[in-house]
């Protein structure tokens, strides 16, 4: 089995998303081919490249744990003690120990071997294992387990590229000490990565609490929480993490949510522009908030005439001001220009029974609400919304355009109104 077709049930799955869509919003769970990270490696292949290298990184840890009659080492750190090998990934991970005050956070996992896969590559990259290894770090691992890794399959062509795994490896580094009792659901942490695509700012990681366990992007659970270190805090989770991609890959992997709207980026060209801004917050409407308009709104838009309309509607989407959650929720109204040129008001209010809802919105032009904060991209935050925006100065009101395009529509009504389709085939198409 290629390791693609176990993609999103292994090691890669949820965890490189950062919300959960609501039943009530109608998730359909079915995926979409991502399509290309950049010139050279597609999403899949970037995933592929990485679990044959984390599975031949943890051969080599128990290819060298062998030899060695279970001891290891890596240069001037410690050595790990004896313990008897059980191979990642099939339920017999050692439980990791509580820590240790007088070590640091390297010397901790370099010493436990609930770790082994995880301290092998750190200890193979000098910046990082310094930074993890310095008195004064404060700061939170994110440590894998063994079993976070795959292990069974060992097919390897050609190692991913170095900096996707330095940025994987910075993704699980969270600034400052983070006990587990003081995670919040819906917290924000800032993460060892920054990028360019935001800006220089550092990547997000958003906390979750389910079934009575806190979690980090969802699906990467702590396993053993608060192991002692001198330096910081470590937290054993049960699954790594990847840096989520952009903002239109993000979308794509949720066809039954954001089907229309991607339809609508590829129709109106949009889709280089929303992947590559840098630090764009998207303010996303979900297929229910289209079909809001209407059957002969909808024909205008996604007509030849209507094209124009159609990008200006979605560029009033998009701002250039990266805002995540908690600066939306931050005093009590405020504006946000957008790639349209028009700016859109938020207000924050304590309930709003009218639209249904009890407890405090985010209202867009007192029409919107956001129904879901914080969906976490390589370029920016995506935040669900359940009505279209509409710029204040029409160009076009429609009403007389029965000028459509078959191809595009006939998508558009197959999302909207057949609950039956599931062709994920129709959203097989470059962005």
């Amino acid at each position: 089995m290629r390791l693609t077709h176990v993609l999103f049930a292994t090691l890669f799955a949820s965890p490189i998303f950062s919300f959960v869509l609501p039943n009530e919003i109608h998730q359909q769970p079915h995926l979409v081919k991502p399509g290309a990270i950049d010139k050279d490696f597609s999403f899949a292949d970037i995933v592929d490249q990485v679990v044959d290298f984390v599975e031949e990184e943890g051969e080599h840890v128990r290819d060298r744990t062998k030899k060695h009659g279970g001891k290891g080492g890596h240069g001037k750190h410690p050595k790990h003690p004896k313990h008897p090998s059980h191979p990642p990934g099939h339920g017999h991970d050692e439980k990791p120990g509580d820590g240790d005050e007088k070590k640091t956070i390297l010397e901790v996992i370099d010493s436990d071997s609930a770790f082994k896969i995880a301290s092998h590559i750190i200890d193979h990259r000098e910046t990082i294992a310094k930074a993890l290894n310095a008195s004064d770090a404060d700061i939170t691992l994110l440590a894998p387990l063994n079993s976070a890794f795959p292990h069974g399959h060992k097919d390897p062509k050609h190692r991913p590229p170095e900096e996707f795994i330095t940025k994987a490896i910075l993704y699980h580094i969270v600034a400052g000490t983070h006990k587990a009792d003081s995670l919040k659901d819906g917290q924000l942490l800032d993460t060892g990565l920054s990028l360019d695509s935001l800006n220089d700012r550092p990547q997000k990681i958003r906390v979750f609490e389910h079934n009575h366990h806190v979690a980090f992007n969802y699906h990467s659970r702590i396993a053993k929480d608060d192991i002692k270190a001198s330096n910081g805090l470590i937290q054993a989770v049960n699954h790594a993490l990847l840096p989520p991609p952009d903002t239109v890959k993000v979308l794509r992997h949720f066809p039954g949510v954001f089907g229309v709207l991607l339809v609508a980026v590829k129709r109106a060209g949009l889709g280089e522009d929303l992947s590559t801004t840098k630090g764009i917050t998207l303010f996303a409407p979900t297929n229910r908030a289209f079909k809001k308009l209407g059957l002969r709104k909808l024909k205008y838009l996604f007509s030849r005439k209507g094209k124009e309309t159609l990008k200006k509607i979605l560029s009033y989407h998009v701002s250039s001001d990266l805002a995540y959650g908690p600066d939306l929720r931050e005093g009590t109204a405020k504006e946000l220009p957008t790639l349209q040129g028009e700016k859109i008001k938020l207000e924050v209010k304590d309930s709003d029974p009218e639209h249904g809802h009890k407890h405090k919105v985010i209202e867009i032009n007192g029409k919107a609400h956001v129904i879901v904060t914080d969906g976490i991209a390589s370029n920016g935050a995506i935040h669900v919304i359940d009505t279209v925006l509409v710029p204040p100065k029409k160009d076009h009101d429609g009403d007389d355009e029965e000028d459509e395009e078959e191809d595009y529509f006939e998508i558009i009504y197959d999302l909207l109104f057949n609950r039956d389709v599931e062709d994920d085939q129709k959203f097989n198409f470059e962005l």
